[in-house]
């Protein structure tokens, strides 16, 4: 009778209070919920049900104000595990705030929607839901639905982390998501319960990282923000997380304490995650006492945690029984007649058992054997792959061997031409003129007796000093050594340009190179225009020099009639032939590349770095 006359007056309030909500801007039905929320913190939700229905049976039950009582009916569907229910409810209200997007119900929706999913371990959808939050918070500029968002993805990464205990990607995430919602958190905002729960979630993190001086440290923020005790589900998941650190630091005595404030919170509530929540607190003392070598008592609360787990299961078990006593409560003829079926069916299944086991055994040795065969084949293709491997391996280093060699081979027979050209041209030369200037001084002593032999003498010097020359500029060209690779160029352009062929060569910002360098490129160069020369019935070349970026580039276009590189490159040349072009680029760390048609002729591009003079 106490109990009707209490619903009778709280549903008098609530009338009067709603009228006045829905009847002046000025009041707000945030004092009704509070009732609401108090009556159902102490587990009276019939009381809490029927107050919602007496508000949503109002004239005013539309646009925002139903959406505010949908949404703390879906809390209500959620506290008492009517997960469908609460879920289709917040998936409407989403639907129906949505069509604005400056709707302020967008984001308490959509964030109760991400929380739902979160406690089933849904991340994905968790994920999604909280991004909504966040989206939308962002475009109504609201800090505290931002709080909201970041607080949520936070939280999916702290799962994640916490399930997989070592990732570094979830564990930056919850410490950028969780610093975003302090940093956001409005300091005006009265209700602290998100900027709590951060603490909470922080201490719990340091927790699982063994951090425990900073767990101590959130654990005791987030019991500052506790206005009372009157939500001690949430209070006593604190101490119990505090008498956790307290393990860890192994100040037993002080974990005793925080498990003893834990149960003291839940010891008078009847429901199921409270008597869960006194079992594991009794459960973490025995552990604290057992870790101080006092087995008595650790004995002692660890049978008291055992009873609350056996009332548990005793629960669930009646539960079970009296479900399954409704679903199958059937009169003795339909007991009789379900078990003649039930008869009939066991035989049916038996002889389908057999025959599908007689299938089964057959398929099993066919596949034995098939097993093995394919094993066997797998076994010989394994050891061709590794038989080609191997000769693969050993004729890249056949390769490799014989570029080196093939490269030393040239770079000798430059370095030898460079030398007899520079003894021809400094030393024999120099001497061949040196004797043309003595005869000359003796013809002029003598004058009209100097005899004929000295003229004749001197005209062989001198058809031997331009031998001398004309062999120096074959062995090396005399223009490279003096002017460098591009006035090198213009000369083996008007060297080769003939009445069928005309060169033309063109630089860009060219200077002067290593000798050797100079050298190996101007050989190069040489040998592709004699290919030129002989190949391509072009008339008319082209040679563009370009350095940039501390590297030469080197185009070489004709209009000849083309060929097929990659046949050209498999027929064995003397001399430099374009393999061995390509192989001495490549030893030059460059890159070379020769494309080649009928109808476009030859196009070759050269990239090598240019190497650094010393000093």
């Amino acid at each position: 009778m106490k109990n009707f006359f209490k619903k009778v007056f709280a549903v008098a309030l609530i009338f009067i209070n709603a009228t006045l909500v829905f009847g002046q801007d000025s009041f707000s039905l945030d004092k009704v919920f509070s009732k609401v929320d108090r009556v159902i913190m102490a587990d009276n939700y019939d009381l809490a049900e029927f107050l919602l229905d007496s508000l949503t049976n109002t004239p005013e039950y539309k646009g925002n104000i139903k959406l505010k009582i949908d949404l703390e009916r879906a809390r209500l569907d959620a506290v008492q595990n009517k997960t469908k229910e609460a879920l289709s409810i917040l998936l409407d209200g989403l639907t129906i705030a949505q069509q604005n997007a400056y709707n302020p119900y967008i984001i308490p929706f959509s964030y109760e929607i991400a929380s739902g999913f979160s406690l089933i371990e849904n991340y994905d959808n968790a994920f999604k839901y909280f991004r909504i939050t966040l989206e939308y918070a962002e475009i109504q500029n609201d800090s505290l639905g931002k709080s909201m968002g970041y607080i949520g993805l936070g939280g999916q990464h702290f799962r994640l982390y916490r399930e997989k205990k070592l990732d570094s990607i979830h564990e930056d995430s919850l410490n950028y998501y969780y610093n975003n919602t302090i940093k956001l958190f409005p300091k005006k905002y009265t209700d602290k319960t998100i900027l709590r729960q951060v603490y909470t979630n922080l201490m719990s993190y340091c927790y699982y990282s063994k951090e425990f001086d900073k767990a101590d440290i959130y654990g005791n923020k987030s019991l500052l923000l506790l206005k009372n005790l009157e939500d001690s589900i949430k209070a006593q998941n604190t101490f119990n997380t505090l008498g956790a650190i307290n393990i860890g630091k192994k100040d037993y005595k002080k974990a005793i304490e925080y498990y003893s404030i834990s149960y003291n919170l839940v010891k008078d509530r009847k429901d199921i995650v409270s008597a869960t929540a006194m079992g594991r607190s009794f459960g973490n003392i025995s552990d604290a006492y057992a870790r101080m070598d006092s087995f008595k008592k650790a004995y002692e609360y660890r049978l008291l945690s055992i009873g609350i787990k056996d009332s548990l299961a005793e629960v669930t078990d009646k539960r079970g029984y009296a479900l399954v006593a409704g679903q199958y409560n059937y009169t003795e003829k339909e007991r009789l007649a379900i078990e003649e079926k039930n008869r009939r069916q066991r035989t049916e299944l038996w002889l389908y058992i057999i025959s599908i086991s007689s299938v089964l055994v057959l398929s099993l040795l066919f596949m034995v054997y098939r097993s093995r065969r394919l094993k066997r084949e797998k076994q010989l293709l394994v050891l061709e792959q590794e038989t080609l491997v191997k000769e693969s391996a050993l004729e890249k280093i056949q390769n490799e061997a014989q570029i080196k060699i093939l490269n030393a081979t040239i770079d000798g027979k430059e370095t030898e031409r460079r030398h007899i050209a520079e003894i021809l041209h400094n030393s024999v030369s120099a001497l061949l003129s040196s004797a043309g200037l003595h005869l000359q001084a003796a013809k002029l002593t003598l004058k009209e007796q100097a005899p004929e032999e000295i003229a004749k003498t001197q005209d062989i010097v001198s058809e031997a000093g331009e031998k001398i020359r004309d062999l120096s500029h074959t062995l090396i060209s005399s223009v490279l050594l003096k002017f460098g690779l591009a006035f090198a160029m213009d000369d083996l352009c008007e060297k080769y340009s003939n009445s069928k062929i005309t060169f033309k060569a063109e630089s860009n910002n060219i200077k002067r190179f290593e000798s050797e360098f100079e050298i190996k490129m101007h050989s190069i160069i040489e040998e592709l225009i004699n290919n030129i020369l002989k190949h391509s019935n072009a008339s008319y070349a082209n040679i563009l020099l370009k350095q940039y970026d501390g590297k030469l580039e080197v185009r070489i276009f004709d209009n000849g009639t083309g060929f097929d590189v990659a046949q050209m490159k498999k027929k064995k040349k003397v001399g430099l032939g374009l393999t061995q072009i390509e192989a001495r680029i490549k030893m030059m760390n460059g890159v070379f590349d020769i494309k080649s048609s009928e109808e476009t002729g030859t196009r070759i591009y050269i990239n090598v770095p240019v190497p650094v003079k010393k000093a």
